[in-house]
C-alpha cells in the first residue's frame, strides 16, 4: 500500500498488474482493504484455485487438525516435498532457463500449502459475503487465463473474478498454459489438414495494453 502511494504522487494513474500469487497478492489486499478501491487491476493467472485442491484442501485440513489435537502432524515430518514443475509455457527456452534459475524454489514446504488452503478459503468467503454495492465499488478489473494452466484451477478464478467484482472482464486463452506473461508458440490445424503456428503472446499483452490505456 505504502509503494502504490508513492507511484500516485508521480503518476496521474496506478494500475495494479499482478502474475500468479502476485495476483492473488492483490486479490488479498482487496479483501483487506490495503489499498484503494478505485485501483484498477489486471489479474494474469492469479492463484485463486490451486490445482488439485479437492485433493489437498482435506488431506491438510486433517493433518493440521492432528497437530491441533495430538500435538503433532506428518506435515511436521514432510518439511521439504519436492515441487512439481510443470509445462508452464510453450517457449522452450523460457522452460530451460525456469528449470535452471538457482533463485526458483526446487522444494515446496508442507506448510505453506497449508497456508494458502487457509488463504483460499478466506478468499472465498470474503467474495460471498460481498453486497452488490460492494461488488460495484471496485474499479475495473481485467482476468486472462490459459485454458490449458496445469498449475492453477483456471475456470474457478475467472467464475471467482467474474462474481466478485462487477466491473471485471475475463478473458480466456484458448490453449494458454499459466506463464502466459512467457509464452510461446501453438499448433493449431490449418488449412486442408495442414497445422500452422500461432503466437500467444500477442493475445495476451493486447488487451492488457487496451486495458491500461
Amino acid at each position: 500500500a505504502d509503494m502504490v502511494d508513492r507511484f500516485k504522487a508521480d503518476y496521474e494513474e496506478v494500475v495494479l498488474v499482478g502474475f500468479s500469487t502476485g495476483g492473488s497478492a492483490i486479490l488479498e489486499a482487496r479483501r483487506k482493504n490495503w489499498i484503494s478501491r478505485d485501483l484498477r487491476a489486471v489479474l494474469v493467472s492469479p492463484l485463486v484455485r490451486i490445482k488439485h485442491y479437492w485433493i489437498l484442501e482435506p488431506s491438510f485440513m486433517t493433518a493440521y487438525n492432528a497437530r491441533y489435537n495430538w500435538g503433532w502432524s506428518i506435515l511436521d515430518f514432510i518439511t521439504s516435498p519436492t515441487r512439481w514443475i510443470t509445462d508452464v509455457s510453450h517457449d522452450g527456452l523460457f522452460l530451460e532457463i525456469l528449470r535452471k534459475d538457482p533463485v526458483s524454489p526446487q522444494i515446496l514446504p508442507a506448510w505453506w500449502t497449508y497456508s494458502y488452503i487457509r488463504y483460499a478459503d478466506r478468499l472465498q468467503k470474503w467474495g460471498q459475503s460481498l453486497s452488490p454495492t460492494e461488488r460495484s465499488s471496485f474499479a475495473d478489473t481485467l482476468m486472462i487465463q490459459g485454458s490449458s494452466d496445469s498449475v492453477v484451477e483456471g475456470s474457478e478464478g475467472l467464475k471467482f473474478v467474474a462474481s466478485t467484482f462487477k466491473n471485471s472482464k475475463t478473458i480466456s486463452i484458448d490453449q494458454g498454459y499459466h506463464a502466459l506473461l512467457n509464452e510461446g508458440l501453438v499448433t493449431v490445424p490449418g488449412r486442408s489438414h495442414s497445422v500452422q503456428q500461432k503466437d500467444l503472446l500477442p493475445l495476451v499483452y493486447q488487451p492488457i495494453v487496451d486495458f491500461i490505456q
